[in-house]
């Protein structure tokens, strides 16, 4: 993908100790050793392979929402993304004063793609296999974005969820828009927002 998601890893003061121990007993098994095996390409990865494979790995995030876009990729669109959903969480905001807050979610990330739960009933809002997912991108300003750009049904939405509350009303519009065009796909773009992100920087 052209650009880089940035996660924040809900166990990275984990990783960073592990990382030290393993560079100074000089295992090959540790951390250490699988981070040299992890570079590929020039890019140093933040899990083994077979962490994705066999399993998977969770990040704690909160999700600013979703809307539709017309173009599967490119920064520019993300950008456009992000201001659209601001501007809507402000509008709520307005509304119903401090109640309204950004709601946690939990991103999973394996090799069968990406889904977007609940923490704590782990009900799955979003799911998309990651030949689904087009285009992934960091925005760094005031508060620091990560979102990613999937294919979705005609109908909009994932399939197996529905949108946040903060961009109800635009993916509403947005998805008569699409289909009066005649449009058979559409994309999505997922915006999440943390103000301590890790340094690690994960590709999906």
């Amino acid at each position: 993908m052209a650009s880089t998601l940035m996660f924040w890893n809900k166990q990275n003061s984990n990783n960073s100790n592990n990382n030290n121990n393993g560079s100074s007993n000089g295992n090959g098994n540790s951390h250490n050793g699988s981070d040299a095996k992890n570079t590929k390409n020039g890019r140093n990865w933040l899990h083994a392979p077979d962490v994705l494979v066999n399993g998977h790995v969770a990040y704690l995030v909160k999700f600013l929402g979703s809307t539709p876009v017309e173009q599967a990729k490119g920064i520019e669109v993300v950008k456009e993304a992000i201001r659209r959903l601001q501007f809507t969480q402000q509008m709520k905001k307005a509304e119903g004063g401090s109640n309204v807050k950004t709601k946690k979610v939990e991103i999973t990330v394996s090799v069968d793609g990406v889904a977007i739960q609940e923490p704590r009933t782990q009900t799955i809002l979003h799911q998309f296999p990651l030949h689904k997912i087009s285009y992934c991108a960091d925005e760094k300003g005031v508060k620091k974005f990560f979102s990613f750009i999937a294919k979705t049904s005609p109908a909009g939405g994932s399939g197996n969820g529905s949108l946040s509350a903060a961009s109800d009303d635009t993916h509403s519009s947005h998805s008569r828009d699409l289909e009066q065009d005649g449009q058979q796909q559409q994309h999505e773009c997922f915006v999440f927002v943390s103000s301590k992100l890790a340094s690690d920087i994960t590709l999906t």
